[in-house]
């Protein structure tokens, strides 16, 4: 009977066995499975992280240099500004310059058509007396003279009569 008893019961635990060791391996092949699973995630996630700080560098590098510009740029601003406020006073200065030169002008054409004025009652005057003889010679010294006036500058004006 013994053999009766150890042949089924060695039998058995054979196949116990052998389910056991059929379970242990499937268990270890889906051990194995999330391991390679969780190797090819580690990698992935690491390329990742890699390719982040690496952009992250870069966008620090940009950052960096677009801050260096910026203070350059405010540099180039704030010197544009103080040469603007320069011109600026140069064009004020220029234009009182302007305006009393055209203050100069004006006057001088107020007394070029006073001299005009005196010339053309001088030259009735002399109509009345002599003749177109002595009117040609005044006008020739009177033009004369407001031409040097002009060259020189001067607001006097001297008046010759021929005899």
């Amino acid at each position: 009977m013994k053999v009766n008893i150890v042949i089924p019961a060695a039998v058995m635990v054979s196949v116990v066995l052998f389910g056991i060791v059929k379970i242990r391996k499937k268990e270890l092949d889906k051990e194995d499975k999330q391991s390679r699973f969780h190797e090819i995630k580690l990698r992935v996630t690491g390329d990742v992280l890699k390719e982040y700080e690496n952009e992250k560098a870069e966008m620090q590098n940009l950052l960096q240099k677009l801050v260096s510009d910026e203070k350059a740029l405010e540099d180039e601003v704030n010197m544009l500004i103080s040469r603007a406020d320069e011109i600026r006073g140069e064009v004020d200065n220029c234009q009182g310059g302007q305006k009393s030169a055209k203050d100069e002008l004006s006057i001088a054409e107020t007394e070029f058509s006073n001299l005009k004025a005196e010339q053309d009652q001088r030259d009735e005057q002399l109509e009345d007396r002599s003749g177109s003889s002595k009117k040609d010679t005044v006008r020739k010294k009177l033009s004369v003279q407001l031409f040097e006036k002009r060259i020189t500058g001067s607001k006097q004006v001297v008046w010759h009569q021929s005899d």
